[in-house]
């Protein structure tokens, strides 16, 4: 019996290393995929501020386009207007210019000569004007227009770098979840596995405890039987005395 009881004795002890083994690896387990969650946190708040950052940037960049095309329309309807200026003005140079051959020279005065030269240099004058503003107005609109092309592949470059973003923002949150989800697990098989570390060790106490009781109630009995085998000698000794 006493062997058998110290092979169970053995075994009780050795399930119990067994299952604080189990309970240590499942707490270091537990430790490291809530450093997993923390990290993949962190990488979500930086995906989610880059994220923004991205959005705005496409916002802004949009906003541009719409400045760039709007200044390029204008570009446009001032050059068109250069245009019709120009034209007018060389309709009138050219009125200028035919009317000096149609001058009876023998008959002109001085005066009307002088106002028909004075004409023609006013009206080319005019008309050199108009086309300098008309060529400034095509250089212009070629700048607005460049201008435009620049920012819509701005907005372009923007717009994409946003939606993968906003991408690897949703890949984030995902990963973030299924770290949440392992370190959830993880902590609960920890707090199993030290439950069951506990409920061995405190059934191992008790059985120590139910044992040693037994001991005592043994120890208990001896000492009676001992004792009361000393009252009988005692008894025997008075006894023979007398």
């Amino acid at each position: 019996a006493e062997e058998g009881a110290a092979e169970l004795q053995k075994a009780e002890a050795l399930r119990q290393a067994e299952l604080e083994a189990e309970a240590k690896i499942a707490a270091q387990r537990a430790a490291r995929t809530a450093s997993l969650a923390t990290n993949a946190e962190t990488a979500v708040t930086a995906a989610r501020q880059e994220a923004i950052s991205a959005a705005g940037e496409g916002r802004r960049a949009a906003v541009a386009v719409d400045e760039a095309a709007r200044a390029a329309k204008e570009a446009f309807s001032s050059l068109e207007a250069a245009k019709k200026d120009e034209a007018a003005a060389r309709a009138d140079a050219q009125k200028a210019r035919d009317v000096g051959p149609t001058l009876n020279v023998a008959e002109a005065t001085d005066s009307e000569r002088i106002a028909a030269e004075e004409s023609v240099r006013e009206t080319e004058a005019r008309l050199a004007d108009a086309a300098r503003i008309r060529a400034s107005q095509e250089a212009e609109l070629a700048a607005k227009t460049e201008a435009e092309r620049k920012a819509a592949k701005v907005a372009v470059a923007a717009q994409k770098n946003a939606e993968r973003m906003a991408m690897a923002l949703g890949e984030a949150e995902l990963a973030l979840e299924e770290a949440r989800k392992f370190d959830l697990d993880a902590q609960q098989a920890a707090e199993r596995a030290q439950a069951a570390a506990e409920t061995a060790a405190s059934n191992a106490l008790a059985q120590r405890a139910v044992e040693e009781a037994a001991e005592a109630r043994k120890a208990a009995h001896s000492a009676a039987a001992g004792a009361e085998a000393a009252r009988d000698v005692v008894g025997a000794l008075r006894a023979s005395e007398h």
